[in-house]
């Protein structure tokens, strides 16, 4: 008999968190399990671990990641952990409070952006300006090198645990290198959720450009409970693992149900037939990187944003526009938008030419992501011609 559960969690009674496990579990009348087999038996949409930091290393996470590749579903995983149970319950109670303060933290640029009511604002790249704009901010971006124990700001300064104040209840995002590794002594991503962040999201090993979404463009800001940080965090993991991942590394230390908006960032205005076509059309919609949940979306293998792009469920390599992932009957779309209206049209059956198209044009932006680290420009005009003589083929 296939067992169903949309939350799943799973801590080893050998674990000292497990008394904390089963908390959550009697607070929230939620399905417990002792083995991450069983757990991905429920078929879960949301798996939350409960684990202590000196349960974690390389292995449990090289195992983490095999078991939801062969499980070949999508599973948003959360980690609930701390320096100490009590730092790890805070971190389960916690919800993200919206403020409207978002800060982008990107060294190479030699500046921090703060963005607040629209506007974005400019301030120094300096050790003690970052602690105090982090104080104050509801979603933190940051973008540069990185360790376990700290975030870098240039080649003598490095953020560490012991610089962090006090700090609300945010949501923290970093592209950098390792600072998932919170079982490591001065842990960074353990540092910000003992300290009072409300969700810490990073890498085990290194990020090479495959994310949707500039930090200035805060990825995450438009997450709603319909699609949650968790949700966006694994649609992310889809495009690094077209890129150059064999399996899920960008992790979340947090319930993965949290989101930052209270509703979704667009309105809906239709949702018709029109011949093979499922079009929806939506309205009253921000600029910058747009969750959509499509009720039913799964069946549909081929997408079409106009403005936007296009993408099959088979896509080879990483797009840089859009990506999208099927969670239970529906899918989840993640894409760039210029702001305003804009349309969703779902096809159960692809164009015959799209494979071969689509392969060519992800490539270059395969290419391009890999020239952001590697500086290979030669090969992206290459692909730019390859590129263009298919499109001609395609139209004639």
């Amino acid at each position: 008999m296939e067992m169903k559960a949309r939350t799943v969690v799973w801590s080893e009674p050998q674990d000292p968190y497990y008394g904390l496990a089963r908390e959550i579990v009697r607070a929230e009348g939620l399905t417990l399990v002792d083995a991450l087999d069983a757990a991905l038996t429920y078929d879960p949409e949301f798996l939350i671990w409960v684990v202590s930091p000196e349960r974690l290393s390389e292995q449990a996470f090289s195992d983490l990641g095999a078991a939801l590749q062969q499980h070949g579903k999508i599973v948003s995983v959360g980690l609930i952990s701390g320096s100490t149970i009590d730092t790890a319950r805070g971190l389960w109670q916690r919800r993200p409070e919206y403020t409207g303060r978002h800060l982008s933290i990107v060294p190479r640029e030699d500046q921090i952006d703060v963005l607040e009511d629209g506007q974005i604002t400019h301030h120094p790249l300096t050790i003690e300006q970052v602690v105090a704009q982090i104080e104050c901010a509801d979603y933190v971006m940051f973008q540069g090198h990185g360790s376990r124990r700290y975030w870098r700001m240039d080649e003598t300064t490095e953020l560490t645990a012991s610089a962090l104040p006090s700090l609300p209840p945010q949501v923290i995002a970093a592209g950098a290198c390792q600072t998932f590794k919170i079982w490591s002594v001065g842990s960074i991503a353990l540092a910000f959720t003992d300290r009072g962040a409300a969700a810490y999201v990073g890498f085990l090993h290194s990020p090479t450009g495959y994310l949707v979404g500039d930090p200035k463009e805060f990825p995450f800001r438009y997450t709603w409970p319909g699609f949650p940080l968790g949700h966006a965090v694994q649609v992310q993991n889809r495009g690094l693992q077209k890129g150059f991942i064999a399996w899920p590394y960008y992790f979340m230390l947090g319930d993965p149900r949290l989101a930052l908006q209270a509703g979704p960032p667009y309105r809906v205005q239709g949702d018709e037939m029109e011949g093979e076509a499922r079009v929806l059309t939506f309205a009253a919609t921000p600029e910058g990187v747009i969750p959509v949940r499509v009720p039913d979306g799964a069946a549909y293998r081929f997408v079409e944003i106009p403005g936007v792009g296009r993408s099959w469920q088979g896509d080879l390599f990483y797009n840089d526009g859009m990506q999208m992932a099927d969670i239970g009957a529906d899918k989840y779309l993640f894409f760039k938008h210029t702001g305003g209206d804009f349309s969703v049209r779902l096809y159960r059956r692809l164009p015959w030419y799209w494979p071969s198209l689509r392969t060519v044009t992800d490539a270059l932006d395969h290419v391009t992501a890999i020239h952001h680290s590697q500086g290979t420009l030669a090969l992206v005009w290459i692909a730019s011609g390859v590129l263009g003589l298919v499109v001609a083929w395609v139209y004639l």
